[in-house]
């Protein structure tokens, strides 16, 4: 299970991030997930100026192929009806997405009731199934029991769970409702309105909850009506995915993306980090967090890192110049506990070199 959280930063922007783990059947843990995808075709959303963005959690191959299916049906509809108003409202295509996911969950449960019991839902309810012009009652008790359990989403095995415990946001920027985003669950099967100006889905979504909300409840009403700077949101979406990588099965490399609606072509509305960009802007903000470095200073190098396109390289070296002891930051950063006094004392940190590497 990996996790998602997003934020919106104003009308016009926000971000999401996911990270890479993933279980199958709570046993053997992965890293590679990929949870976060853009589902217009480029052309289509540079003329509507429009982008949707769809972060999902749950089982990869169930959101690999709504995305597919997403992207699939987008681009059909783009090349048919250009001027489409599903193409230009967000909260249409998070629809259109719901009813996707929809359709593959019933799919997947027939495709579950025909391998054990050889009919499918609706021959379920109708109480018979016919193969080889043959009809054939289904009678049995135990198997309609069982039967139905599985298509009501009521049997717990780890076989059926995967296939409707999946959650998803759907987050975008559309010209009339701007910086709007939905959250999707597939035992609901209901598309819920994000009021809140934030999302967690996955594991960890109550540690990054109150982190959003320790945040939140510190703003007035005027303040979160007219939104916060770009660099303070990044920051504190990172925190709250660093809180729920502290409490649940969350790692791996997170992905980020923003999203600015105000940018005319996609390369100027999306900004992605890749992994090494990733992976040094949590490093920066979890060095703010345990007072290694001031806030000006972690803002500064975030809106490099994020912004301005600077190389990591370049941070990484400006960050070490700005720390009072190199040393113990990057044993800091390699796990060691907080006690920098003892750190600072350490054999082990008396063993770097100049470039930080162990002698």
């Amino acid at each position: 299970m990996a996790t998602v959280t997003m934020l919106r930063f104003n009308d016009h922007s926000g971000a999401i991030m996911s990270d890479e783990e993933s279980w199958h059947l709570r046993m053997r843990r992965t890293y590679f997930g990929d949870n976060i995808h853009l589902l217009l075709p480029e052309s289509s959303a540079d003329k509507n100026n429009v982008e949707v963005i769809y972060g999902g959690v749950g089982n990869p191959s169930f959101d690999n192929e709504v995305v597919q299916r997403c992207r699939s049906e987008f681009a059909a509809t783009a090349k048919s009806d250009p001027g489409s108003a599903e193409l230009k409202s967000i909260g249409q295509m998070a629809s259109k997405v719901l009813k996707i996911r929809h359709r593959l969950i019933r799919r997947r449960i027939d495709d579950r009731l025909r391998f054990l019991y050889g009919f499918n839902s609706d021959e379920l309810n109708q109480g018979s199934f016919s193969r080889d012009g043959v009809t054939y009652e289904i009678k049995q008790e135990d198997v309609r029991s069982s039967a139905l359990k599985t298509a009501t989403f009521k049997d717990n095995t780890p076989q059926v769970k995967k296939i409707y415990k999946n959650h998803a946001v759907v987050l975008g920027y559309d010209k009339e409702d701007g910086f709007t985003a939905y959250c999707l669950k597939g035992e609901d099967s209901v598309l819920s309105f994000v009021s809140g100006g934030y999302e967690c889905l996955g594991s960890g979504k109550y540690a990054s909850g109150m982190s959003f909300a320790r945040y939140l409840n510190n703003k007035t009403l005027a303040q979160r009506r007219e939104g916060f700077d770009r660099v303070e949101g990044i920051e504190e979406l990172i925190t709250a995915s660093l809180e729920a990588q502290k409490f649940a099965r969350v790692g791996g490399v997170f992905s980020l993306v923003y999203l600015n609606g105000k940018g005319a072509t996609r390369s100027e509305r999306i900004i992605e980090l890749d992994s090494i960009g990733s992976r040094l802007a949590c490093e920066t903000v979890t060095l703010f967090r345990a007072g290694f470095l001031p806030r000006d200073d972690t803002y500064r190098f975030l809106d490099d890192l994020v912004f301005g396109a600077k190389e990591p390289e370049r941070i990484e070296d400006d960050i070490l110049k700005n720390v009072s002891d190199p040393k113990t930051v990057r044993l800091f950063l390699r796990g060691y506990k907080t006690d920098v006094t003892h750190l600072a004392a350490s054999k082990l940190a008396a063993s770097f070199d100049r470039e930080g590497e162990l002698q």
